[in-house]
């Protein structure tokens, strides 16, 4: 007796949002179009696709014609639609209050632009956890589709997993296929006839197994070459039309056929590079990466805040600032890449502005969940974050004008990573207002490039006091220390942040305790972060004095008393401060993998305001919004 296989093939096609319009346009030249042409040559084989949330926006707005077609292939039984989240957004990381919308925006979206309901269900980086079930039950999913990973987790044997089983929790079931890991790695990596004869080699007599393939579409033409890609496509699905022991069916063809095996539990898992990068669990990303959590928790602040005064403006917002690209790091840039950190802190401020209805004030709160107190300064049109525990400075800066929604301190720092060996992470958060004690020689390279033993002083690290919280202003103070020479030194440091409108004032009285002290530069460094254009924007620049520059440019003056950021669009940012000072800026870079190999990345821009370590020294910044430059 001839042995059978059924063989499902599931594309994932996705793009996050903040993707900037040339990459985007880039992939759908060399890949999505050119898979839709061979869907439409090999009419009789049967695929599955996922079009991500993200992708289907963008793809609404620019290329309708894509969706057309692929609309076509759907009516005419060669592809299979799979449902998803709305934003691609990593169900557990999420408010449970949201999971249901973020399945219930994506069903409503295909049904707008397909006409159609969808069965399955993408998971987002198959990032499990038990109590989905019953989100996924409730909205009506039929299948979920997790990697064998996931069954191997669970104690059972491998070759169990080509079968579809249901899973159970709280009396609420769903059916789960699982994608094979095997041949993840041999598509399209080697020939097409190894790949078609591992196919080959999982079929059995009774021909009832499943063997799923997975893969982003992006593999096809993006990682490698367009035509090689197109080509291996085309010899590997010639196999299988071929070979009448090979049935090419979709997820839901399977079981409707065959059904499931039996009932299975599934543990916390995830596919096997993801608990790799993760180090066994998706959330350890908010543990190494400080901007994770950051994002993460705001997030989930905005998502209480909706609770209170829900419109769905201010839900589609808030559910698209949960698109999970820019909430971790493995293979590719991820959280490094300023765009996506970018469009997530665009559309959940988005959302706050929508649901913001109270007056100005400052709160004192556990924003990032790690026990120790941040204060936000909150208005109608700016948020101002500060940790006093993190050197008393400020981490993240909200513009909340409509159209002009942006964090000016989206700052991405250096982290220490497995495959580099060349860069030395950063020893602190890059923020506004936080200060340092250099000798007199230290350069502006030495600085950012994060030469050792440079700060005297342990200002950067230091856990202020909260001296005073009223309205919209706060006061901080630090006694501090500095060594010179085997001595230890003293200092005191107070600083004043407030909020007037589109104004952030603050003001810094340094007493040094120790006299005649000289050589010593007091440095206030702030790190900021301008809007980049998603499309074909120029590259934002900077003022100092009259002379413009690009973000990528550094500068040194001396007596220099403000600077100029294009901030967001045509808004701009100016800094003014009193004494003058001397003033470095240096472009902040760097280093991540991505699907080019390791490269190196903008991730913002650093000042530091270089005086004269005296008796006693006051300083005073206003940041002000403004329509144009002076």
């Amino acid at each position: 007796m001839s042995k059978l296989i059924n063989l499902a093939f599931v594309f994932h096609f996705h793009q996050p949002h903040g993707q900037l319009k040339y990459v985007f346009e880039n992939i759908l030249k060399k890949c999505y179009l050119r898979l839709l042409r061979l869907f439409e040559e090999f009419e009789d084989l049967r695929f599955g696709v996922h079009l991500s949330g993200p992708l289907l926006e963008m793809l609404k707005s620019e290329h309708h014609e894509f969706i057309d077609d692929t609309k076509h292939l759907a009516q005419a039984g060669t592809i299979e639609l799979i449902g998803g989240s709305f934003s691609e957004a990593i169900l557990p990381i999420i408010p449970w209050r949201y999971i249901p919308d973020q399945i219930r925006y994506f069903q409503r979206l295909i049904s707008e632009l397909f006409g159609c309901k969808v069965r399955g269900f993408w998971l987002p980086e198959r990032v499990w956890e038990p109590y989905l079930v019953k989100f996924l039950s409730s909205q009506k999913v039929d299948y979920v589709i997790l990697d064998d990973q996931h069954f191997l987790l669970s104690g059972r044997k491998r070759e169990d997993s080509l079968y579809a089983y249901t899973i159970e929790e709280d009396g609420r079931t769903i059916k789960a296929v699982f994608a094979d890991t095997k041949i993840r790695y041999l598509i399209p990596w080697h020939s097409p006839k190894e790949a078609f004869n591992y196919v080959k080699s999982k079929s059995s007599e009774n021909g009832d197994r499943l063997l799923l393939i997975v893969s982003d579409a992006e593999k096809f033409g993006e990682w490698t070459s367009p035509d090689w890609a197109e080509k291996w496509l085309r010899e590997f699905f010639s196999y299988v039309l071929s070979d009448s022991s090979i049935a090419m069916v979709t997820p839901s063809d399977y079981l409707d056929k065959y059904g499931v095996r039996g009932l299975t539990y599934i543990p916390s898992a995830s596919y096997d590079k993801m608990l790799e990068w993760s180090g066994g669990y998706f959330k350890n990303f908010f543990l190494k990466y400080v901007e994770a959590n950051l994002m993460h928790k705001k997030m989930l602040r905005v998502g209480k805040l909706l609770e209170e005064n829900l419109s769905d403006e201010a839900l589609t917002f808030y559910l698209r600032g949960q698109c999970n690209d820019a909430y971790w790091h493995g293979l590719f840039g991820g959280i490094y890449l300023m765009n996506l950190r970018q469009a997530v802190y665009e559309n959940l401020i988005k959302a706050e502005r929508i649901a913001f209805k109270g007056k100005g004030r400052v709160e004192v709160l556990d924003l990032d969940l790690d026990g120790l107190r941040e204060i936000l300064i909150e208005d109608k049109y700016l948020n101002v974050y500060i940790k006093p525990s993190d050197g008393g400075s400020v981490f993240e800066y909200d513009i909340k004008l409509e159209n002009y929604e942006h964090n000016l301190v989206n700052v991405m720092s250096r982290y220490s990573e497995s495959y580099l060996t060349d860069m030395r992470a950063d020893w602190h958060k890059r923020t506004l207002f936080r200060e340092h004690i250099f000798s007199k020689d230290v350069t502006s390279k030495q600085w950012i490039e994060n030469a050792p033993f440079l700060d005297l002083s342990d200002l950067s690290l230091a856990s202020y006091c909260l001296d005073e919280v009223e309205n919209n202003r706060v006061c901080l103070s630090y006694r501090g220390k500095y060594r010179v020479k085997d001595r230890t030194n003293y200092l005191i440091v107070k600083k004043k942040y407030e909020v007037r409108d589109l104004d952030l004032l603050v003001d810094y009285r340094i007493q040094n305790l120790t006299k005649n002290i000289d050589g010593l530069n007091f440095g206030i460094e702030l790190c900021l972060s301008p809007y980049l254009s998603y499309g074909e924007g120029k590259t934002p620049t900077y003022a100092v004095g009259g002379i413009v520059n690009s973000i990528f440019e550094s500068l040194e003056k001396e007596n220099a008393e403000s600077f100029i950021l294009q901030a967001v669009k045509d808004l701009y940012l100016k800094i003014t401060w009193s004494p003058k000072c001397r003033l470095w800026i240096e472009p902040i870079y760097a280093k991540a993998r991505t699907e080019r190999g390791v490269v190196v990345i903008p991730e913002g821009l650093a000042l530091m305001t270089m005086y004269q370590l005296v008796d006693n020294l006051d300083v005073t910044f206003k940041l002000s919004l403004m329509e144009k430059r002076d």
